[in-house]
C-alpha cells in the first residue's frame, strides 16, 4: 500500500514539473507585444556611391527597339500591272531622309492611368536570411504605357526611412529585433504633367532572432492609384510590411502598412 502511495507521490511531482516546464516553454515562446519604431529619415543625393542601383533591370529589360526609336521606313506604293502591258518604271524620286523621333513621342502614354511595372511581393527575409535585391525586387506608380521611370523627368533626390520592430515575449525578453528601411524616388513628370513615383522597396537592415524563433518578413503592394485629379494626376500606393514569426507551440502573423505619393508624402499607417 505505501509502495502505491508512493509511486503516485512521483507521479504527481512529475506532473507538476511538467507543467511548471511547460508554463515556461509556453512563455517563452508566447509574443506579447509587437513595438514598431521608426529610426531615422534620410535623403540619398547619390545612390551610386551608396551602393544602391535600385529599379535598374526593369529599365535593362526593356526593349531595346523601343528605347532607342527607329526610324520609320520608307514604304513605296505598289505599281499596277495591266494585262498584255510592260511594267510601270520605278520612281526616281529617292526616299525621304530618316526622322529622328523622340521616343516619348512613339509612347502613348495615359497620364491618368497609374500601373505598378515593378513586383507586387517579394520576400526581405527568407529562412531567416535577410534577402537583398535592389535591382529588382522594386514597385512603382508610373503612367500607363511608359516602359520605366528613366521615361519620366524631373525626378527628387530619393528618400529613405528606416523602422525597427521590436518582438517582446511574455517574460518581457526582446526575442527578436528587426530594422528595415523604405527607399522610394518621387516626383517624376510627363513633360511637366503628373507627380510620380520612380521606385520604392524595402530592404533589411539588421536582424537579430533568439533561439527557438522562425522569422520571414515579405514586402507587397496591394494597390496603386490616382490620388489626384485626369488632368493633374498624383501617383500614391500602398505599402506592406509582412512578418510571421513560428515556433513549436505557435505561428503570429502580422502586417505594417505605409503610405507614400509622386508629391514626397510619407507615413505609417495604423
Amino acid at each position: 500500500m505505501k509502495a502505491a502511495w508512493l509511486k503516485l507521490g512521483v507521479l504527481a511531482i512529475g506532473l507538476t514539473v511538467a507543467a511548471n516546464v511547460w508554463a515556461v516553454d509556453d512563455g517563452y515562446f508566447t509574443i506579447q507585444a509587437i513595438k514598431v519604431e521608426a529610426l531615422g529619415e534620410e535623403i540619398i543625393m547619390n545612390p551610386a556611391a551608396a551602393g544602391i542601383a535600385i529599379g535598374t533591370q526593369a529599365c535593362e529589360d526593356s526593349d531595346p527597339s523601343i528605347s532607342q526609336a527607329s526610324p520609320p521606313k520608307a514604304v513605296k506604293p505598289p505599281v499596277e500591272v495591266l494585262p498584255g502591258k510592260a511594267k510601270k518604271p520605278k520612281d526616281p524620286t529617292p526616299a525621304p531622309a530618316p526622322v529622328v523621333v523622340d521616343p516619348l513621342d512613339e509612347i502613348n502614354i495615359i497620364v491618368d492611368k497609374i500601373l505598378n511595372l515593378g513586383k507586387k511581393l517579394w520576400q526581405v527575409v527568407e529562412a531567416g536570411k535577410p534577402v537583398v535585391n535592389f535591382r529588382s525586387d522594386v514597385a512603382s506608380a508610373l503612367p500607363a504605357g511608359s516602359r520605366c521611370w528613366l521615361d519620366l523627368q524631373g525626378w527628387n533626390a530619393p528618400k529613405s526611412y528606416t523602422y525597427g520592430v521590436t518582438f517582446e515575449n511574455a517574460f518581457g525578453v526582446d526575442v527578436i529585433n528587426f530594422k528595415y528601411r523604405v527607399i522610394y524616388l518621387y516626383g517624376g513628370t510627363v513633360n511637366g504633367v503628373g507627380k510620380y513615383i520612380g521606385y520604392t522597396t524595402m530592404q533589411p537592415v539588421a536582424l537579430d532572432v533568439a533561439w527557438g524563433y522562425k522569422f520571414n518578413a515579405a514586402a507587397s503592394v496591394p494597390t496603386v492609384f490616382n490620388q489626384g485629379t485626369r488632368a493633374n494626376p498624383v501617383a500614391a500606393m500602398q505599402l506592406n510590411m509582412n512578418w510571421s514569426i513560428e515556433t513549436v507551440l505557435k505561428r503570429t502573423e502580422q502586417t505594417q502598412a505605409y503610405f507614400l505619393n509622386g508629391n514626397g508624402k510619407f507615413e505609417l499607417l495604423p
